[in-house]
């Protein structure tokens, strides 16, 4: 099943991230990334929980305790011929995957506000799309697993499983 980008009109932007470029904290303020932002509200979340008698580090294990740890990795494949990327694109919309290495997914087609797609499952959640700036098709994967070792165990099967099927 493909859900689409306009199925989710309406849903308020809460938190929003780039690898390369920064974070997004307070989007009812700065609609876009904004370190600045971010600094300021770690900073006071630091000094808040030492206040307390606590640290981010304590904070951060909380964290993992209640919501898992959340692994991450990306594949990149570069091409020569940008027309690979756009055949690679309508493959995955014409026959979405609903299993990937050991995980059941759905497609969620972000199409048309990007050319994207979040393939996403029980502890699992890849997103793929072309690069903005370079002639290569981008997935950025994503593992929860209440157990580290285990969540890194899971990303490098998960990306082979990703590797195989954007290349």
């Amino acid at each position: 099943m493909i859900v689409r980008a306009s199925d989710l009109t309406g849903v308020p932007l809460r938190f929003g991230y780039e690898e390369a470029i920064g974070y997004c904290v307070d989007p009812g303020s700065v609609n876009d990334k904004d370190g600045i932002t971010a600094a300021l509200l770690v900073a006071e979340l630091a000094a808040t929980l030492k206040r307390d008698g606590s640290s981010l580090e304590q904070r951060l294990a909380e964290i993992y305790q209640e919501f898992g740890f959340h692994c991450t990795d990306q594949v990149s494949v570069r091409v020569q011929d940008l027309s690979i990327i756009a055949g690679t694109m309508t493959r995955l919309r014409a026959q979405p995957p609903i299993t990937l290495a050991q995980w059941s997914v759905q497609t969620h087609d972000l199409l048309p506000a990007t050319d994207g797609l979040i393939l996403s499952g029980d502890g699992v959640r890849v997103i793929i799309r072309p690069s903005g700036t370079e002639p290569k098709l981008k997935a950025y994967l994503e593992v929860v697993d209440d157990d580290r070792a285990e969540a890194d165990r899971l990303l490098a099967q998960l990306k082979k499983a990703v590797r195989t099927l954007i290349s």
